[in-house]
């Protein structure tokens, strides 16, 4: 019987993965709230009096696991009359449905209907003897305005007093985290509430599954109100063979046509390739400033700073790889050999990447399918023919 052996080369190939946030949505607009593109949408504009708007994400949130968010939130008084705006909004959480009615105008802030609900809400109103007089943030349960969560404000919304309706997109983040029942609520880089609550117990009896969205409104006193989520995207992550032909363009998006910043944020291991560090050409503030990637056998995580049409800003990250092409194939000389069933297989070892045999033609078994020597069994009268692929 005889055997013939074939080496087959890899010698590259591109991979481009996607990544989706785990708070990646599709958002349902009801009341006021229309969507303005790239991520962001008006839940009630300046000129609309005595009005509430919303949107509500179009799967459900599990509290039985911890969660981070962070948004951005643009207000803007009627007129841009710093201080006079009305009336505010909210994140919400709640059990109501996937798109129900936008909640109360007015002090309700599009929410205080909805009876089974937790709201994060910044306020720009003082209501009597459920409010302060400065623009503040609280939490607040049930729909009732009256209900805060114990410890949970109202506060100040910045320190100081400052106005939030100033046309300025500030940062909101809201963490949950079920181990130890923690809830944070942070408004333009601050902490100014943070509580030990059972929300899945004391709130939403024991209902663990939640619709989430945001709400806002008018009254008498206006202002537009604007919320930005998860708009930057900097592109798929990437892995490709070096060294490359030229150099590598990023792909980000939802910033103006000046507004990014790119940061290496993970060198990863020292190698013999060019010096790490940003490694960009200009244009340097565009989505697509070209890159010259560090040395093979390497990741480098880049993020990828967005500012957009609002002066919002968001953050996402991209991973390029490198990596040197494998060990050129060699499967050994062919054999022939006379009354025996096993043989070994005598490949050229790889030393850089991996190889690995497989069965082309004929009969016959490779018992170690990675290993440059890997035994054959049952072998029968013939030809056949095996193939090496690094």
């Amino acid at each position: 019987m005889k055997f013939r052996v074939f080496g087959l080369f890899v010698a590259c190939f591109f991979f481009f993965g996607t990544g989706t946030s785990a708070f990646s949505q599709t958002f349902t607009p009801v009341g006021t709230a229309v969507a303005l593109g790239n991520n962001c949408w008006r839940l009630v504009d300046d000129s609309q009096g005595s009005a509430a708007g919303a949107i509500w994400s179009s799967t459900q949130l599990d509290l039985n696991y911890p969660f981070d968010i962070s948004f951005s939130w643009d207000v803007l008084a009627q007129g841009g009359a710093t201080g006079w705006g009305a009336d505010g909004g909210a994140f919400v959480l709640q059990r109501v449905g996937p798109s129900p009615p936008a909640g109360g105008i007015a002090a309700g802030l599009g929410y205080d209907a909805l009876a089974s609900s937790l709201a994060f809400e910044m306020d720009l109103w003082g209501n009597g003897g459920i409010d302060i007089s400065q623009h503040h943030v609280a939490i607040h349960q049930n729909g009732n305005l009256a209900s805060s969560v114990p410890g949970a404000g109202p506060v100040v919304a910045i320190p100081g007093g400052l106005f939030i309706d100033d046309n300025f997109c500030r940062t909101v983040r809201i963490k949950w985290n079920p181990v130890n029942d923690s809830l944070s609520f942070y408004f333009a880089g601050l902490l100014r509430i943070g509580v030990v609550y059972d929300i899945v117990a004391n709130t939403f009896g024991g209902n663990n599954m939640v619709y989430w969205g945001w709400t806002a409104s008018t009254g008498g006193n206006r202002a537009r109100h604007i919320v930005c989520y998860d708009f930057a995207n900097a592109g798929p992550d990437t892995s490709f063979c070096y060294p490359l032909a030229g150099p590598y363009i990023f792909s980000g998006s939802g910033g103006t046509p000046t507004g990014y910043v790119w940061t290496c944020t993970s060198p990863g291991p020292p190698s013999s390739g060019p010096a790490y560090g940003l490694n960009l050409f200009p244009p340097y503030n565009t989505n697509n400033p070209p890159f010259n990637p560090p040395g093979f056998n390497d990741s480098v995580i880049y993020q990828m700073r967005a500012t957009n049409t609002y002066g919002c800003v968001d953050y996402d990250t991209v991973k390029i790889s490198l990596f040197r092409p494998p060990t050129a194939a060699y499967a050994g000389p062919d054999q022939n050999l006379c009354n025996t069933a096993t043989t070994n297989l005598a490949a050229t070892p790889t030393a850089i990447g991996s190889g690995l045999w497989s069965l082309y033609t004929g009969v016959g078994t490779v018992t170690t399918p990675t290993a440059a020597n890997s035994g054959v069994t049952g072998m029968v009268t013939g030809t056949r023919q095996f193939i090496w692929t690094t």
